[in-house]
């Protein structure tokens, strides 16, 4: 039997987006690129990277404003990761739950205008599920509304980014860096684009060792995984708090595992902004 996890692997991703933010910036894959070619230098190695490593010399993170685009199980821990880097962290997501509202840094500002949202952040991440009004989101039209010099993060799906778009963007400075695990021909090798193996968390087995030590919790017995509610007590009475039985877990509401609560089929006022190559040259104002 298969259980539903929604956001099982959140940590993961996010760890991975936090990384990326650090590639991104200081020019991490460039840099060991250009030591590499250093080999058979002998014991000029270092007089070379000393003089050399100038060029790869990139933005701190700290002050620098990051826009999380989606808040869901993922977006929530990249937004509050970043916070604690000294990021100034602005969010949007117009049907973020109640849950990850909860779980969401009072540092991290809540953006009502995609618009504002794009134009003033330095990096984007984003974590939206594909839908028909997310596919292609970050188009032609959209990165022409962008803060030039933008990098951009994608460890969602690829789809939400039209890669010839992105390839023009970096061509004319508007993008400085695309970090994704979702290589496609036309990414590789391209100067500001790190393609990323595409990665997904391995499955546990019952008992095996955890990171912190302890050992993962085994398979429920079958004859308690569709257990029923708890019939009252005899005379009327009702059981006691915290005996109304186990709920089954498909049935827990929760955000898309790799996305934010944004699903497919919603009407969404993000599609405003999935602008063709022929429209306006900055997105349309989100309502809040």
């Amino acid at each position: 039997m298969v259980f539903n996890t929604p956001g099982a692997n959140a940590g993961g991703v996010a760890e991975l987006t936090i990384g990326a933010l650090v590639l991104a910036s200081r020019n991490l894959w460039p840099a060991m690129q250009w030591v590499q070619g250093l080999a058979g230098e002998g014991d000029a190695v270092a007089k070379l990277v000393e003089k050399g490593k100038g060029q790869f010399v990139g933005p701190e993170l700290a002050g620098k404003k990051l826009g999380v685009v989606g808040l869901g199980a993922i977006g929530v821990k990249v937004a509050n990761a970043a916070a604690h880097l000294g990021m100034d962290v602005y969010g949007y997501d117009p049907y973020i739950s109640v849950d990850a509202a909860w779980m969401l840094s009072r540092s991290v500002t809540h953006s009502v205008s995609l618009t504002e949202l794009l134009a003033q952040c330095d990096y984007i991440t984003l974590h939206l599920p594909v839908n028909d009004q997310t596919r292609g989101f970050m188009n032609e039209g959209v990165f022409r509304g962008c803060k030039p010099g933008l990098r951009l993060l994608n460890f969602a799906r690829g789809e939400l980014v039209d890669n010839a778009a992105a390839l023009a963007a970096l061509a004319c400075g508007q993008l400085a860096a695309y970090v994704t695990d979702f290589p496609k021909e036309e990414l590789l090798g391209v100067p500001g684009v790190v393609c990323i193996r595409t990665w997904a968390l391995p499955p546990r087995k019952r008992g095996q060792l955890r990171c912190d030590g302890r050992r993962t919790a085994g398979r429920l017995p079958v004859e308690r995984q569709h257990q029923k509610q708890r019939e009252p007590a005899r005379g009327g009475a009702a059981p006691r708090r915290g005996q109304a039985g186990v709920r089954h877990p498909q049935k827990r509401a929760g955000p898309d595992q790799r996305g934010s609560s944004i699903t497919k089929g919603t009407a969404s006022p993000l599609n405003t902004v999935l602008l063709s190559s022929s429209a306006a040259s900055t997105p349309t104002a989100m309502p809040p």
